[in-house]
């Protein structure tokens, strides 16, 4: 694990795309405040999309269209170099059993080049909640009662995230301060992964 810290939301920006490499095929991005400001970022840089697969870590289920991660990233994605549809991986809008079988189906391998989390103010990852349960295809969770709305979420398993060979995890504002420190300290949901080799942080938060 490596922890970063700095200034501002900006320079958290830069330095999550700084850890992007020409290796990274698939890539995991997250929702969410972080997740949009990253890809609108990765849109001004020319990103090129030609050579990559795009999937998210999540997904809000039968909420309004603003609140769906796909609708997040979308607008960005769309207007990359080297955009085509078919390497947008994002899970459907339909009953979460359809949604998850339709992204294990177009998995090519069983881990992500990178993946890009940002912690809630909860202690949860992506999706998974303390309240997700693990479906057939242990590789993915999901919960109707998350405990903040949207409530109905489908996810890719923190344990099937931390498999991608590079993790960022953002953590940002004062507001996440304890559950920071809870996950640095083995206190917090996902704290198992907290010393994992792949795993670099990049906070604007004192410990």
């Amino acid at each position: 694990m490596e922890i970063f810290k700095l200034k501002s939301f900006e320079e958290v920006i830069e330095k999550a795309i700084s850890g992007i490499s020409l290796a990274d095929k698939s890539i995991c991005l997250t929702g969410g405040k972080f997740g949009t400001r990253l890809t609108e970022e990765l849109l001004k840089q020319s990103f090129d999309l030609s050579t990559r697969e795009i999937y998210i870590t999540d997904e809000r289920l039968n909420c309004p269209k603003q609140d769906q991660v796909k609708n997040m990233l979308f607008p960005y994605l769309s207007r990359m170099k080297g955009f085509n549809k078919d390497s947008l991986n994002f899970f459907l809008q339909e009953d979460y059993e359809y949604s998850y079988k339709f992204i294990a189906d177009k998995l090519k391998d069983n881990k992500f080049d990178l993946t890009f989390l940002s912690l809630g103010e909860d202690g949860h990852l992506a999706g998974h909640f303390t309240n997700s349960l693990l479906i057939s295809d242990t590789r993915f969770c999901y919960t109707a009662e998350a405990i903040k709305k949207p409530k109905e979420r489908i996810s890719f398993t923190l344990k099937h995230l931390f498999n991608s060979k590079k993790v960022v995890l953002v953590v940002m504002g004062e507001a996440k301060r304890k559950a920071f420190v809870d996950f640095i300290a083995g206190k917090g949901l996902h704290s198992y992964f907290n010393n994992k080799k792949n795993l670099v942080i990049i906070t604007d938060i004192d410990i």
